[in-house]
């Protein structure tokens, strides 16, 4: 694989290089029901239609088990990114931000119940890896209509690694 950095591309003749040379982007997609070693890469506060939002990432080390049929095409990769999405304003997605949380925080030692409790657990369980046990549900609009293709995680099981 051909490193190209800023600045260096000039001293690279285009004809040198292949498509296979340059690295494939990550997926961004959500991971297939199963179990999951994951990295807790980031996490960032954002308004989504002008609703206040937490995002967390996950970017997939290795898939340790899947419980549904999927095609090596659409297998996630080593790398491949998992958003979850968390509405503050619903109460079942802090619900479920909270469930994913709590083993972080007690791992880290951290009182859930102190104010800033939720802020400490997102830091501190930034870079952790964890392995995580999950389904894949079909996504639905707000009037209760599934999203063809699209998906939501509900993840049952966390465990830190």
């Amino acid at each position: 694989m051909v490193e190209v950095t800023k600045g260096k591309i000039d001293a690279i003749a285009l004809d040198d290089i292949s498509m296979d040379d340059i690295e494939d982007l990550p997926q961004f997609s959500v991971f297939p029901s199963g179990a999951h070693i994951v990295l807790f890469k980031s996490w960032e506060t954002k308004d989504v239609n002008e609703e206040p939002w937490i995002n967390v990432n996950l970017e997939l080390v290795s898939i340790e088990e899947l419980s549904e049929a999927i095609s090596e095409h659409d297998k996630p990769k080593a790398g491949d990114i998992q958003t979850m999405g968390h509405n503050r304003t619903n109460k079942f997605a802090m619900g479920a931000l909270k469930d994913f949380l709590k083993p972080i925080a007690t791992h880290l030692n951290i009182d859930v119940a102190a104010k800033g409790g939720l802020k400490a657990a997102l830091e501190g369980g930034t870079g952790l890896q964890l392995l995580i046990v999950q389904t894949r549900v079909p996504a639905k609009d707000k009037a209760g209509n599934i999203k063809p293709d699209t998906y939501n995680a509900r993840i049952k099981q966390v465990e830190v690694v």
